[in-house]
């Protein structure tokens, strides 16, 4: 039996005609067919495709504004502009981890659903 939750109707249609007609109903072909009518998959998959590159985006933006503020450090000409350099640098570095840990479990996730 298909597992899909589209497929539910063909569980319960088989049990109704069951009960109605005392004997089971077994078209061999029902499950070879393709379900043309689970359209959840798809949408997740293209949901959680969408959100992958997203993500993606963000983190190469994160990255290159680490960039900038490293360049920053280096071109820096007093110790007031170097530290505002390092703390900006340092809080783009928190959000460059926290940007790769989203990443991450967004790849898992779009894995799950394109191996579905």
């Amino acid at each position: 039996m298909r597992s899909s939750v589209a497929s539910t109707w063909l569980v319960v249609f088989q049990r109704n005609y069951k009960a109605w007609y005392g004997e089971e109903l077994n078209v061999p072909r029902w499950n070879d067919i393709i379900d043309k009518y689970d359209l959840i998959t798809d949408k997740k998959r293209e949901k959680e495709r969408e959100r992958l590159e997203v993500v993606t985006a963000q983190k190469e933006k994160i990255e290159a504004r680490v960039l900038k503020y490293q360049q920053a450090i280096i071109e820096s000409k007093t110790d007031k502009q170097k530290e505002k350099a390092e703390q900006s640098l340092a809080k783009a570095m928190v959000s460059l981890e926290s940007a790769l840990k989203k990443v991450a479990d967004a790849q898992v996730q779009y894995e799950i659903w394109v191996n579905q």
